[in-house]
């Protein structure tokens, strides 16, 4: 499984810079770091946010296998105890990289023994999918029958590109659950992130910005100013660059010899303004 972007920030010296080269096939988020004295890092997961309504689409359009689902909506409350666990096989989709369709496992107590159970979208509350509890590989996504392990295999839509320029996410949350002559049972939340690659704007904005800021250092006299005097400087010009929306202003900050920043599209970057010292390493 593909492991989830991890944030890190690559300093480099302000001094002896280059420019961004875009990757060819924009393989991935982390692609495109600038090297004109920044260092772009990978997007971090955005905060999460209400998933736009879906349309009317039946259940059997979104499942990868068609199976019956029982007739009786999932009970509303909230503040169900956690019974049983749930998870899936990739937590994390790359929109043209990664394939869709994922599998649902959820571990009930072996004393037990539903005859199936029910996959619910936790935004909705609405049914998606039956997991069951089958040596069935192809269709449901399991090796044993009678392993108190049930599953599901289930197609995530992709399809949120909704504006060309902008690189977007969208983070869906399911759970799982079945009732027997107890009552309800239920599972934790079990979420899939489905994210975009950059885009060409994106990538353009970020050479934008590598060039401003490479256009500085070539300004004369500015290696020798102090190193709060070249923070004042750098902070001026990309509070520049946020009035034309290709940094986000509340990200600028000066630390100790750095200033960091978040670009437009996501990805946070910093600016070492000292030269490394090699003592020091």
């Amino acid at each position: 499984m593909k492991k989830a972007i991890i944030v890190s920030l690559l300093c480099m010296v302000l001094a002896g810079c280059g420019s961004v080269e875009k990757e060819s096939d924009k393989s991935g988020k982390a692609a495109g770091a600038a090297e004109s004295g920044t260092a772009a890092v990978t997007r971090e997961e955005p905060k999460r946010e209400a998933v736009p309504e879906e349309t009317d689409k039946p259940a059997a359009d979104t499942a990868a296998v068609q199976t019956e689902v029982a007739e009786e909506a999932a009970p509303a409350e909230t503040d169900m105890p956690v019974e049983f666990s749930l998870w899936v096989s990739e937590d994390e989709l790359t929109v043209g990289e990664d394939d869709p369709e994922v599998i649902f496992y959820a571990e009930v107590p072996v004393n037990w023994s539903p005859e199936s159970l029910t996959l619910y979208d936790a935004r909705t509350n609405k049914q998606v999918s039956v997991m069951v509890d089958e040596a069935d590989y192809e269709k449901y996504g399991g090796d044993i029958k009678g392993d108190a392990v049930y599953n599901c295999r289930f197609l995530i839509d992709t399809d949120i590109d909704t504006d060309p320029d902008v690189s977007e996410e969208r983070t869906y949350e399911f759970y799982a659950e079945f009732r027997d002559e107890s009552g309800w049972h239920r599972s934790n939340v079990a979420s899939v992130w489905v994210l975009e690659q950059f885009t060409d704007k994106e990538f353009d904005d970020m050479e934008t910005v590598d060039a401003a800021i490479g256009q500085l250092r070539e300004t004369e006299g500015f290696g020798s100013l102090a190193t709060e005097e070249k923070a004042e400087k750098v902070k001026a010009l990309l509070e520049e660059l946020a009035d034309d929306g290709l940094v986000v202003k509340e990200s600028i900050y000066i630390t100790d010899d750095m200033v960091t920043y978040t670009h437009a599209c996501g990805i946070s970057a910093g600016i070492k303004l000292e030269p490394f010292d090699p003592r020091f390493n």
